[in-house]
Formats: C-alpha cells, sequence, structure tokens
C-alpha cells in the first residue's frame, strides 16, 4: 500500500500585511475567499487523514492483541484435552447407548494414555537425575586431575627458573 506523504498541519497567525491590503475589485475579493475556502477544506481534509492514521494505527494494536490472544487459547485448547464433554449439547441421552458407551471408552482410553505418558516422563527425569549425578562427579573428577596437573606443572616451572 502507497504512503502518502503529507505535510504538517500549521496553524500560523495571520500576516499583518494581509489585513492591511485593501481588496480592489470584487473579482479579487471573490478569489480570495476561494483561496480561504480551499485553505479551509484541505486543513479539513489533513485532519480527517490523520485521524484516519491513527484509527488504522489503533486497529492494528488491537488486532494482534486479539490475535495474540486467539493463537493463546488455540494453544492452549491442543494442549488441554482433558475437557471432554460427553455430553456437551445439554439435551438428554440414553447412558446405555452404544454412542455414549464407545465415547466414555475413548476417554478412558485417552486418560490412560496420559497416565502412561506421565510416568514414561517421570522415569525419563528420574534417569536424566541420575546421569546428571553420575556426570556431575565425573567432572568434579576431572577438575580435581586438572588442578593437581597445573599445580605439578607450576612446580616444574619454579624448578626450572631457580636453575
Amino acid at each position: 500500500m502507497p504512503l502518502a506523504i503529507i505535510s504538517p498541519i500549521k496553524h500560523a497567525p495571520k500576516s499583518r500585511l494581509h489585513y492591511n491590503m485593501s481588496l480592489k475589485s470584487t473579482r479579487e475579493k471573490k478569489l480570495e475567499e476561494k483561496v480561504k475556502n480551499l485553505t479551509k477544506q484541505v486543513t479539513m481534509l489533513k485532519e480527517h487523514v490523520s485521524a484516519l492514521q491513527a484509527t488504522v494505527i489503533l486497529q492494528g494494536r488491537y488486532c494482534d492483541r486479539v490475535r495474540h490472544h486467539l493463537e493463546m487459547q488455540e494453544k492452549k485448547g491442543c494442549r488441554d484435552s482433558d475437557n471432554i464433554k460427553l455430553n456437551g449439547d445439554g439435551m438428554p441421552r440414553l447412558l446405555t447407548s452404544d454412542e455414549v458407551f464407545e465415547q466414555v471408552l475413548q476417554y478412558q482410553e485417552h486418560q490412560q494414555a496420559k497416565a502412561a505418558e506421565k510416568e514414561t516422563r517421570k522415569a525419563a527425569r528420574e534417569a536424566r537425575t541420575r546421569e546428571m549425578e553420575v556426570w556431575m562427579q565425573e567432572d568434579e573428577a576431572r577438575k580435581n586431575r586438572n588442578k593437581a596437573k597445573t599445580e605439578q606443572w607450576k612446580v616444574a616451572v619454579k624448578k626450572w627458573e631457580a636453575e
């Protein structure tokens, strides 16, 4: 969308020279009146354009905010699938019907799968914790070996400098 450059609105006081000039003819009076009218129209249009620009900016910010909320709501909806309504339409149902029974079975399977996934994550987290403990011990041993080597090197440097 191409943007038009709009010169700023200037509220300059009328010059004294303008008031001191005497209009000599009716034609000059009419032209002067047309110039005033056109200047007023241009000023009005500039104000209108600036108001439209402000509206577009505010609407853009509002749309960004609403889009962000919608994205968060969609992410939350995808993430939280526990809110399954077996009878979501509010109409009464026969609870022994095959359709309702299948929905209940699907819901139970979903809950069991979710619990199994949770246990798997917990076991993986515990395994990682144990691995990190082993790594920390090995890392500490490596640091101690490096400190010992550094001390040996410093002693060797002092011997060499003493010679």
